[in-house]
């Protein structure tokens, strides 16, 4: 199963817009947290760069 269909069923609960609306954000920030503390970047680091170091760091494990 991908994340995006477990994610549909977590959302799937949800009646109000709202709340769909806060546990997707509330999940964005915890991914983004994880992947800022697995790469060691500081927590201020901007998302597109956040982005931009996790791509090249997949581009080099997957070139081996």
């Amino acid at each position: 199963m991908s994340i995006e269909k477990s994610c549909s069923v977590v959302f799937s609960k949800y009646k109000k817009e709202s709340d769909n609306l806060n546990l997707k954000i509330y999940l964005q920030a915890i991914q983004n947290a994880a992947v800022r503390s697995i790469l060691r970047l500081k927590y201020d680091t901007p998302s597109n760069i956040m982005h931009q170091e996790a791509f090249n760091k997949l581009k080099l494990l997957t070139n081996y």
